[in-house]
This record gives structure tokens, sequence and C-alpha cells, in this order.
């Protein structure tokens, strides 16, 4: 997976709250089925910092 593709779905992970639209995003953009989105979703991750 390029570098810019993996920074994307970091700064999305970290700026979504809603796991919802994690497990929407994991299954249509990223492939996972739906017990790996389920997962992705729930891991606790600290809030956005600004640079």
């Amino acid at each position: 997976m390029p570098l810019d593709e993996r920074n994307s779905i970091v700064n999305f992970l970290l700026d979504t709250q809603e796991p919802e639209a994690v497990r929407a995003k994991a299954a249509t953009e990223w492939n996972l089925n739906p017990q790996q989105a389920e997962a992705v979703s729930n891991i606790p991750l600290p809030p956005a910092t600004a640079i």
C-alpha cells in the first residue's frame, strides 16, 4: 500500500468519531469483511492533535 494511502487511512481514523462511519469506509473502500470492519471501528485511538 502506498504511503499516501496509509496516511489517508490513519488521518481518517484519527479524525472520525463515529464507529459506523469507520465500519462503512472499512467495508467499502478498504475491502474488509464485516468482522474486520467491526474490529477496526472498535480500536481506541487518541484524538487527533493539531500540528
